[in-house]
């Protein structure tokens, strides 16, 4: 039953948000750059025409399990819309990004949605500077740009780089700060020696298959030679007995 007596136009007013919150694909934020840009811009406009509605809740939202105001479904659509655009543009314009990251995140606070916490996260990261341990060369984007590795670090080592600016170095466990260059260096030169090894630990197999079924050959060659000799022998001995039993 309805809370109220409605108007029919009412009712035409929330199948509307229904049809077009219901047009929304799901969206994880682990690949959020997977997602169209025009599934964000769609998402830009729903928000933005919800959110002219004001804070009112659907009549009908007890039949649909809707309880929270339309106006902040709008602001959490517009928050993901920001996210998705600020994650396309993240490895090319890094300042920009972080300004739509910024955006996104000004949006899921608006709507006390605990995403805001992921979202703050990205931003420090992306924004976090420091140098490559490999080539040195100064660097900023957590996660985008550099990441870090796990090394073998002596004290003397974490005490005498761990401070070195621009940001941080060395982290604790023995992590340190490598660009995504030579990360890649990295990734492909060990990609490439995995790869022969495999290579070339599958060319022994071959060569052990290939002597050990000679091997096999030989001994079924062998086991074959003494079935026949086997087989003489009964036979002999079949013929023998008949003799002794004839003479008999």
């Amino acid at each position: 039953a309805l809370p109220r007596p409605v108007k029919v136009s009412e009712l035409a007013e929330d199948f509307k948000i229904l049809t077009l919150l219901s047009s929304i694909p799901s969206i994880d934020l682990e690949k959020a750059s997977n997602i169209k840009l025009e599934e964000a811009r769609r998402m830009r406009e729903i928000g933005e025409y919800l959110l002219s509605k004001g804070n009112k809740k659907l009549i009908l939202e007890d039949i649909f399990n809707i309880e929270e105001p339309i106006n902040i479904i709008a602001l959490r659509l517009l928050g993901y819309s920001k996210f998705i655009e600020a994650s396309h543009i993240e490895k090319e314009d890094l300042n920009k990004s972080i300004e739509l990251y910024a955006e996104a995140l000004t949006y899921f606070q608006q709507a006390a949605d605990k995403i805001a916490s992921i979202v703050m996260t990205k931003i420090e990261k992306l924004g976090k500077a420091t140098k490559c341990w490999i080539c040195g060369r100064a660097i900023q984007g957590e996660d985008v740009n550099f990441l870090y590795l796990d090394s073998f670090l002596t004290k003397y080592i974490v005490e005498k780089y761990s401070g070195d600016a621009p940001g941080i170095l060395i982290l604790e466990h023995g992590k340190v700060a490598t660009c995504s260059a030579c990360y890649g260096i990295i990734y492909n030169l060990s990609d490439k020696i995995a790869k022969y090894y495999y290579q070339e630990a599958m060319k022994a197999l071959k060569e052990l298959e290939q002597r050990l079924l000679a091997i096999i050959s030989q001994l079924q060659a062998q086991i074959n030679t003494l079935q026949a000799r086997i087989s003489s022998i009964e036979s002999s001995i079949s013929s023998l007995r008949t003799t002794i039993m004839f003479k008999r």
